[in-house]
C-alpha cells in the first residue's frame, strides 16, 4: 500500500425539500460539497480539487446539479408533472381547452404539451 493517496470527502451543507424529477414528488434532499484531499500516511496534507456541489435526493439517491433548486426550475418541474398527470387523466383536447380557459397562451400550451409527452 502506498503511503500517499487521494481521498474524496463529502460534506453535507444543507438539508431541505425539493421536487425530485426522478421521483415526481417533493422529497428531502441534501446539498453536498465534495473535495479531493491528498493524504500521506492518512494525514490530510492539502486539497487537490475544487469543491463541487451537488444535490442528492434522499429517497431515490439520484444526484443533480444545484441549479435544480432555483425556484424557476422547481416551478417548471412541478408544472411538467402536473401536465403529465392531466394528460394521463384526460385527452389532449380537453387538456388544451382547460389551459386556454385558465389564461395560458397557445405557444406556451404547445411547449408544455410537448414537454409533458416526454
Amino acid at each position: 500500500m502506498l503511503p500517499w493517496r487521494a481521498e474524496q470527502e463529502e460534506e453535507s451543507i444543507l438539508h431541505d425539500y425539493f421536487f425530485c424529477p426522478k421521483c415526481d414528488n417533493v422529497r428531502p434532499y441534501k446539498l453536498k460539497r465534495a473535495s479531493v484531499d491528498f493524504t500521506f500516511y492518512f494525514i490530510p496534507l492539502f486539497e487537490i480539487g475544487d469543491h463541487d456541489e451537488y444535490v442528492v435526493c434522499q429517497v431515490c439517491k439520484k444526484g443533480f446539479n444545484p441549479k435544480i433548486l432555483h425556484p424557476s426550475n422547481q416551478h417548471l418541474l412541478r408544472l411538467d408533472w402536473a401536465a403529465k398527470y392531466e394528460l394521463h387523466q384526460s385527452n389532449l383536447e380537453t387538456f388544451r381547452s382547460k389551459l386556454l380557459k385558465n389564461g395560458f397562451k397557445e405557444p406556451l400550451i404547445d411547449k408544455l404539451i410537448l414537454l409533458a409527452q416526454y
